[in-house]
């Protein structure tokens, strides 16, 4: 047996050589005829001379190493896959590859309750009364936030309308008879670097003098802000 195995030995080491000169030359070249009979000698000599040459050495009590084997496809397990990403099945070939994308952020949300939490905040700290939150202005705020919105997507580098929407409606009358006030001020805002309603007053609107001047007025008693990031609306009677 000794002999034999020592045959098979050299045949390994001479068929190794060549077969690695060969699939060297199928890798520089990414020869498509050369892959396809790199897989032939594959399947037809190199396995079954493995499946021989572990077969003698375990008739003499030698225990064969395990050869682990790959699947044609790889997919993630449910430990490692990410549940917040999106599943894309990709087809290549005869292969399908699966891979995972993870969804951009969601886009930036700030609430009303929390533009009225930093107007509050933000009118105490500089010693003014509270304001209470009007309905009506709420409705008219939210209807002007919708229509700067609208113009935003139509035109991003010119979002604003420097208050032509809330002028026009005080000309018309309807500003007054939407909200039930006789004295009504608007601040507005476009902030596509800011992320929080602090930002948003403290930052753009309290730089400004004249929209300083509105969010810290002593004779406003209502008031209500709103908006679709990146464009925000105050809105502010008496």
């Amino acid at each position: 047996m000794t002999t034999q195995l020592s045959l098979f030995r050299k045949l390994e080491h001479l068929l190794k050589g060549m077969i690695y000169l060969f699939f060297a030359t199928v890798f520089f070249t990414n020869h498509p005829t050369l892959a396809m009979i790199a897989d032939e000698i594959r399947d037809e000599i190199i396995i079954p001379i493995q499946q021989s040459y572990f077969l003698e050495l375990s008739e003499n009590g030698y225990e064969p190493p395990l050869i682990p084997t790959l699947p044609d496809e790889i997919t993630p397990s449910e430990e490692i896959t990410p549940t917040a990403a999106e599943k894309q099945e990709l087809t290549e070939g005869n292969k399908i590859i699966i891979r995972y994308i993870t969804p951009p952020p969601p886009a930036v949300t700030v609430s009303e309750d929390e533009l009225w939490t930093a107007i509050t905040a933000y009118r105490r700290d500089h010693g003014k009364s509270d304001l209470n939150r009007s309905d009506s202005l709420c409705q008219y705020a939210r209807r002007r936030a919708d229509e700067l919105y609208n113009r935003y997507l139509a035109n991003p580098e010119d979002p604003l309308d420097n208050h032509a929407g809330f002028q026009r409606d005080a000309d018309s009358g309807y500003l007054f008879e939407s909200t039930g006030f006789s004295h009504v001020g608007e601040n507005l805002a476009f902030t596509p670097g800011y992320a929080t309603a602090t930002q948003i007053i403290e930052w753009a609107w309290d730089t400004s003098p004249g929209h300083r001047s509105l969010q810290l007025s002593d004779e406003v008693t209502q008031a209500c802000l709103t908006g679709k990031h990146p464009v925000y609306v105050g809105m502010y009677g008496y």
